[in-house]
């Protein structure tokens, strides 16, 4: 990491409230390997579903992100969940899961896939 980087994380760090800072965490654990969109889709989903289990020492990107995504268009279409290739062949999710509003290319990790609620 170059100096003027690290000192750029160092200064947004001290700017963000603990939530953020979560946020942050969650972001670069779920999609820290994927582009900036899916990061976005993970801040976006988050706001609505606090569930879910990735966390990771954030990069400046994800700080970033955890400071302005409600700013920025979901795009996720409303999304409340946000699933890997592995969870959704799994199946154990099928009940529910509604439709798919988007899909993540995440490279040799695979895709994130982001569903609504099924309806009831």
């Amino acid at each position: 990491m170059t100096s003027a980087l690290l000192a750029l994380v160092l200064v947004l760090s001290a700017l963000l409230i603990p939530a953020q800072v979560q946020l942050a965490r969650t972001v670069q654990g779920e999609a820290g390997s994927c582009g900036r969109l899916a990061m976005l889709a993970v801040a976006h989903v988050y706001s609505r579903n606090e569930i879910m289990y990735a966390d990771a020492d954030p990069s400046a990107d994800a700080l970033v992100i955890a400071m302005t995504w409600w700013m920025e268009d979901d795009p996720t279409d409303g999304a409340v969940f946000l699933v890997s290739d592995a969870d959704l062949e799994s199946g154990l999710l099928d009940g529910m899961l509604g439709r798919e509003t988007a899909t993540f290319d995440c490279g040799a990790i695979g895709t994130l896939h982001a569903f609504t609620k099924k309806e009831e």
